[in-house]
């Protein structure tokens, strides 16, 4: 049986929330159909690096507009893709996580109602710890490892997706690691998305420029932000010229 899964989660960067929709029958396979990022706003950024920094929640505003931007978010996502969804795996905000003490905490409501009558699974972190592992499962041995391990770390791996995860990890922080093979593959395959002039679900360089013509022409009268939007382009224009060396 065939399951149309959400899964979204938001980590210690506070930067927003990641949203990611897959296709699965929880053994053999899983196919990606569709990852989005939404952005928090500046309220509740500030809001939680206050919680962190003084490792005590003591503004119950905190939970409200969390659950607020999360329940936003979260059926935005469901609109935009338009299908049934059979499971929702929600993680929250992870505002402490130390795996020695085995106590992991994450700011979420599990109560929340979305534009689904999906059920709502949540305590991943909590969970791995319990059973052993280190609240994030996901290749803990990989990230351990000194960047000249990593290569043979992911030899042991049979599943191509993290095999492919991987290198595309050492392809932006040590692309000196990887075979002029898998460099190239990759490098091309990131080329032809950021390239493309599709309406596709991610940023594209032709987009950026659009995007920053809008805004020159929104900040036509301020100085210094069309100095930064200058810059801006000056850097997407170098990022091009690179990925078009890639074919």
């Amino acid at each position: 049986m065939e399951y149309m899964a959400l899964g979204c989660m938001s980590g210690t960067s506070l930067d927003g929330i990641d949203c990611s929709l897959i296709k699965s029958d929880g053994l053999s396979f899983a196919n990606e159909i569709s990852n989005e990022f939404i952005p928090y706003s500046k309220e509740l950024q500030k809001k939680l690096l206050n919680t962190i920094s003084q490792e005590y929640l003591n503004d119950p505003s905190v939970l409200t507009l969390l659950n607020e931007e999360y329940k936003k978010a979260i059926n935005q996502f469901i609109k935009n893709n338009n299908v049934k969804i059979d499971l929702i795996a929600m993680h929250g905000q992870t505002i402490f996580h130390d795996q020695k003490t085995k106590i992991s905490i994450q700011l979420f409501d599990k109560s929340l109602s979305f534009d689904s009558n999906s059920p709502v699974i949540c305590n991943f972190r909590k969970n791995d710890l319990l059973n052993g592992g280190n609240g994030a499962p996901i290749m803990p041995e990989f990230h351990n490892v000194d960047w000249d391990k990593k290569l043979s770390v992911l030899s042991k791996f049979k599943d191509e997706r993290l095999q492919y995860f991987g290198k595309k990890l050492l392809y932006m922080e040590k692309p000196e690691m990887l075979s002029k093979t898998e460099y190239n593959i990759i490098h091309k395959d990131t080329a032809k998305k950021l390239l493309s002039t599709n309406n596709e679900k991610w940023n594209t360089i032709p987009r950026t420029y659009s995007e920053i013509d809008t805004l020159r022409n929104k900040f036509k009268d301020d100085k210094e932000k069309l100095k930064a939007l200058d810059d801006i382009n000056l850097y997407i224009e170098e990022m091009e010229k690179m990925y078009q060396k890639a074919y």
